[in-house]
């Protein structure tokens, strides 16, 4: 864990200024079947159903077989080793 997450009031400036850029990024929306945003108490509540969330372990771990796959890794690195070589 860095030391930046462990601090309470975490600022998201701190990480931009130590030179990472956020990127980005597409994302694919799963069906909104079984989510609802309910009232109680005054407060808004997510209420996700059991077979939504098996649906998105499920989709998560299709995602990260199909990205972590051997070839698709050494893939990667043959692109990450030639850029790195170039000035």
């Amino acid at each position: 864990m860095s030391a930046l997450m462990g601090e309470e009031n975490y600022d998201l400036a701190k990480v931009l200024d130590a030179g990472f850029r956020l990127q980005p990024a597409a994302f694919r929306r799963l069906s909104p079947e079984g989510v609802t945003l309910d009232s109680e108490a005054g407060r808004k509540v997510l209420r996700v159903a059991p077979e939504s969330l098996t649906r998105l372990a499920n989709e998560a771990f299709r995602d990260v077989n199909f990205f972590l796959r051997r070839d698709h890794l050494a893939g990667w690195e043959r692109i990450w080793r030639t850029t790195r070589l170039r000035p």
